[in-house]
């Protein structure tokens, strides 16, 4: 490939297809780097291809590991800084369940490794709007941050199935990953429900959880308002969403 930089533009050329990019670069708020890839209508293909060539390299750099990772639309991400979050007032067998189940589970690499054994853990949090559930989600985040890399997931994030695989290849790519889900029910949808994708999003999380792909090193966290909006092949099957907390 040969490059020319200019100002805030990269000209390609591939020697080999002879196609011409032109990849537009601007920093944003927080360091972020928007990036825009383009191409004749009749080298889409190929434009689509080399965008997801420059995200897998990124994805490659070290500075990414252990960090908090905000999912954008489109499958654009972002370090954020959320600062250092307390645990919210919980029981303490909710807490002993969280220590076991999210938090101690990394600590124990090594021993899971040494049995054959993955780490791959999926936990939900139900409870009514401003119960704490994400205050929870952003403590285990602070405890984990510089060990474990944190993927952080709204349902604004998500828009097509092809979303949801994005999610998943990001953090298995930087396991050891913790993933955060929130309103997991507008996210993945239902059989009934096309809301937000609905089962074109519901069969991806589905094939993404117990799927021929590993997600070993990788722990989800997702929550809800109410258990009963999620489907029950997401939420009453052993390997996929199957510890379910209530917070009051």
């Amino acid at each position: 490939v040969f490059s020319i930089p200019v100002g805030n533009e990269l000209w390609l050329k591939d020697k080999t297809t002879k196609v011409n990019y032109i990849i537009t670069y601007e920093l944003g708020k927080g360091a972020v780097v928007d990036m825009g890839l383009f191409a004749a209508k009749d080298n889409r293909r190929e434009a689509v291809s080399l965008s997801m060539e420059i995200k897998r390299h990124v994805l490659a750099s070290k500075f990414l590991r252990g960090q908090i990772i905000e999912i954008d639309r489109g499958g654009g991400f972002r370090i954020v800084d959320i600062g250092d979050h307390q645990m919210p007032i919980i029981s303490e067998e909710l807490m002993s369940e969280l220590e076991k189940n999210v938090i101690n589970l990394f600590d124990k690499e090594n021993s899971f490794k040494e049995y054959g054994l993955p780490i791959k853990r999926s936990v939900i949090l139900e409870g009514p709007p401003g119960c704490g559930k994400t205050m929870i989600a952003r403590h285990l985040a602070t405890r984990l941050k510089g060990k474990v890399t944190t993927i952080w997931v709204t349902a604004k994030s998500i828009e097509e199935s092809s979303d949801v695989a994005s999610v998943f290849d990001i953090a298995r790519k930087l396991s050891p990953s913790l993933v955060v889900m929130e309103d997991l029910d507008l996210i993945s949808g239902t059989r009934e429900s096309r809301m937000f994708g609905g089962e074109n999003c519901l069969g991806e999380m589905l094939n993404q959880l117990d799927g021929l792909t590993s997600n070993d090193s990788i722990v989800l966290v997702g929550s809800t308002n109410a258990v009963t909006s999620l489907d029950d092949a997401l939420k009453d099957r052993p390997g996929r969403f199957d510890r379910i907390y209530e917070i009051g």
